[in-house]
């Protein structure tokens, strides 16, 4: 849903952005004393770039759950 949210945001260019934070973070991450502070920027960028996505995810299916039915949104 991320990708999704940044390409329809800021279109190619946003998409892109959040694919390279997104690729980053599971690449380099926190994995050794070089690349610690490059590794622990790119983590939290993509924390921040995920941060709106997941909560409106959310609430997206508490919506459909409560739409569908034998669903329940609670």
């Amino acid at each position: 849903v991320s990708a999704l949210f940044w390409y329809a945001l800021a279109g190619l260019p946003g998409l892109v952005v959040f694919k390279v934070y997104s690729t980053l973070d599971s690449m380099v991450g926190y994995r050794n004393d070089r690349y610690l502070l490059f590794g622990r920027f790119s983590a939290r960028t993509d924390d921040v770039l995920n941060w709106l996505p997941a909560r409106m995810t959310w609430i997206l299916i508490a919506i459909c759950s409560a739409v569908l039915p034998g669903c329940s949104a609670r």
